[in-house]
């Protein structure tokens, strides 16, 4: 019986730990408001302006508040070629919640903070390989099974999301990070 009260007690220590060393080393934070958070660009996506090629990205940050301490919010940009904007493809929770698609589509910063978290470039692809893929990306999107639920865990979430179109577009390769939970949520 001790062992196993040794064996659940450093369990549950290893699981703890990424957490913790996340919230530690300041990757995530248990404070702030997202009202006020910083959602400024970082300067990893191309302008628009100097950058006429067609653009496919695909980013992950750290979920806000205690949810980043376990995992990540993804999302994805494309620009056409010679489009001087960028579409952002996400889910986002509080949509589902109102009774409205839980799918956002935006013209925005595509490298921009989620709520204070630095973004990181998982896919960047540029030219005649982009371009070929932003139509199927769209339509992956438009036909997106879960568009009207939202649930931070096991899914379906904006990592389902995500990994959805992955799976859908013939070109688009890319494992999401472990951190990426409901990535492999598949059916409801």
């Amino acid at each position: 019986m001790r062992k196993l009260l040794i064996l659940f007690v450093l369990l549950i220590a290893i699981l703890a730990g990424g957490p913790v060393a996340t919230i530690a080393t300041g990757r995530a934070s248990l404070q702030g408001d997202w009202r006020t958070a910083n959602r400024d660009p970082v300067a990893i996506a191309p302008d628009p302006a100097t950058h006429p090629q067609a653009i496919v990205q695909v980013y992950a940050a750290r979920a806000f508040s205690w949810r980043g301490a376990f995992g990540v919010h993804t999302w994805i940009a494309v620009k056409t070629r010679a489009a001087a904007y960028y579409d952002v493809f996400e889910v986002l929770g509080w949509r589902a919640r109102r009774g409205r698609s839980a799918i956002a589509v935006s013209r925005r910063a595509p490298d921009a903070r989620w709520f204070g978290s630095d973004p990181q470039l998982l896919l960047d692809l540029r030219g005649e390989r982009a371009a070929a893929l932003i139509e199927p990306i769209r339509e992956a999107v438009a036909a997106y099974p879960f568009a009207e639920r939202y649930e931070i865990w096991p899914g379906p979430n904006s990592n389902t999301f995500v990994a959805w179109v992955i799976r859908e577009v013939d070109g688009l390769e890319l494992e999401l990070p472990v951190t990426a939970l409901g990535k492999d949520y598949l059916n409801g």
